[in-house]
């Protein structure tokens, strides 16, 4: 699909009278086990990849980016774009690290000097303007918590532990550096994708065996990491207040797809109570309701990609019926119950989700591995139209990540470079804005390459990695000097270098 860029009048149109979301998290996105590097070796914190790694086919994590050991480089690079926010994860196996690769009984001894570091690194982003968007599980966790960590109850309450001391340690690090509390919090990166990826798809560890059981345990694994949204919400707003702080943004972000009972299903439900509906008998007409609502909301993404061929169609509509059956209240008892059992009635504070390919279509593809993510449609006009979908009830929207990759810097299949993707994105961004819709930001995957679960072939990065070389030198892809100009146009609230970003000329 050939990537439509606006023209020059369709840009002067859009900037007239548009004011320019100038405050918005303007910023890149990162997570620690992609980027950090030193998991899963000797003498170093072993994390639940750690047998996905030595499967067939799969590289080790490694060095990584080397971001742990040097982050004031990367930290450097996102403040000379004029950047203001980076989104990283803390990562509980650094902070509770253990060489084992099996289950352990007693939990090891917390690492006091990793959640310094990670105090520093948020400190440093503060330092060089940067808001810090904290992200506490970003599909990675200790190996010795077990592999199946969303299927057992307690194993879940051993997160919940984290969550309980970290939040208030950072903070605690923070305040004690004359710096404010962490304001925006991300619990769960994807947990609509990461179910399906490890149990339906078998894309991320443990590899269990496919059949009929796939769709239980997928089924059971959402239960809980929605479940357990609820509660670490809870958790941190009851820190936040007895602290008599300002009441931090707490959320998770979908990976955006076009199927409502795959998406938007989590968020309506987490919107129930606050909307004046009960989450028993009120529940069925107004899921069908907010169904209906959103089918023909990103009914223009849709239309967009149509399976020509019978058999991708009917692999289509098994998928959607596949996912009816498996993302439906009726197999969620512990989020309801959750939900039920909280006193606050919205718990979340934003809406976030990833914007890759969001039609289902085309994830089918990519679920029957032929289509890897240097094939993910780049269809900028779908950004705006889940902006809008997504936008109700005055709750700020974060598009907490959207990119694409390449293969080792190689010219995608479609021809689309990055620079040209990004000036499309940011363009409907806009647009959206001008529709009306509550931005909160906008946070590119990733600010350099990382490591793509399982390899290193996918390129995101606005600054490329040399993997070649041990200590992981950067360059600018072009990426990065394109996502700068539009950034600084945008915060400075300069409309007319905003315009000249976007045609890809001087200003």
């Amino acid at each position: 699909m050939p990537l439509t860029t606006p023209t020059a009048r369709e840009i002067d149109e859009l900037l007239a009278g548009l004011a320019l979301p100038s405050a918005a998290l303007w910023g890149a996105a990162s997570s620690g086990f992609q980027v950090e590097g030193g998991y899963n070796s000797p003498g170093r914190p072993y994390n639940n990849w750690h047998e996905w790694e030595h499967l067939t086919g799969n590289e080790p994590c490694g060095a990584a980016a080397r971001f742990w050991e040097s982050p004031w480089r990367d930290l450097d690079l996102a403040q000379s774009l004029g950047l203001g926010a980076h989104r990283l994860s803390v990562e509980w196996a650094r902070v509770q690290p253990a060489e084992s690769t099996v289950e352990l009984e007693n939990e090891p001894a917390w690492d006091a000097s990793a959640v310094a570091r990670y105090v520093e690194i948020l400190a440093g982003c503060r330092e060089r303007g940067l808001e810090p968007v904290v992200t506490l599980h970003h599909f990675a966790h200790p190996a010795w918590v077990g592999a199946d960590l969303w299927l057992s109850d307690e194993r879940v309450g051993r997160w919940l532990v984290f969550v309980a001391r970290i939040v208030p340690e950072l903070n605690a690090g923070l305040i004690a550096r004359g710096q404010p509390p962490i304001r925006w919090w991300v619990t769960l990166n994807e947990p609509n994708s990461f179910a399906p990826a490890t149990y339906l798809s078998q894309w991320m560890p443990p590899q269990t065996p496919l059949g009929l059981a796939a769709a239980g345990r997928t089924a059971r694994a959402l239960d809980a990491l929605y479940a357990a949204h609820v509660q670490a919400y809870n958790v941190i707003h009851a820190w936040y207040e007895d602290q008599s702080l300002p009441s931090p943004m707490v959320g998770f972000n979908n990976f955006a797809l076009d199927h409502y009972a795959a998406d938007r299903l989590f968020v309506d439900l987490m919107l129930a109570r606050s909307r004046g509906a009960s989450l028993d008998a009120d529940l069925p007409a107004y899921i069908a309701d907010r169904s209906r609502a959103w089918t023909e909301a990103v009914a223009p993404l849709s239309s967009l990609v149509r399976p020509q061929q019978v058999s991708r169609w009917l692999m289509l509509e098994a998928a959607r019926r596949l996912a009816d059956r498996v993302f439906t209240p009726t197999r969620l008892p512990r989020l309801l119950a959750a939900l039920q059992a909280s006193h606050r009635p919205r718990p979340i504070d934003y809406v976030a989700f990833d914007y890759y390919d969001a039609t289902l279509a085309n994830q089918l593809k990519l679920a029957s591995g032929a289509y890897d993510p240097w094939d993910w449609a780049a269809i900028p006009s779908g950004l705006h139209t889940l902006l809008r979908a997504n936008a109700s009830d005055g709750l700020p929207l974060l598009i907490a990540e959207n990119g694409m990759a390449t293969r080792h810097h190689a010219p995608r299949p479609d021809g689309v470079t990055r620079e040209a993707f990004l000036r499309a994105h940011l363009f409907h961004v806009l647009r959206a804005v001008k529709d009306g819709v509550p931005l909160a930001g906008y946070l590119h995957w990733s600010l350099t390459d990382n490591y793509e679960w399982g390899k290193y072939a996918p390129r995101f990065g606005l600054y490329a990695v040399d993997y070649d070389d041990p200590q992981r030198q950067r360059r600018d892809d072009a990426g990065g000097a394109v996502f700068g100009a539009l950034v600084r146009a945008v915060r400075a609230g300069d409309a007319g270098a905003l315009a000249a970003a976007l045609r890809g000329g001087p200003a």
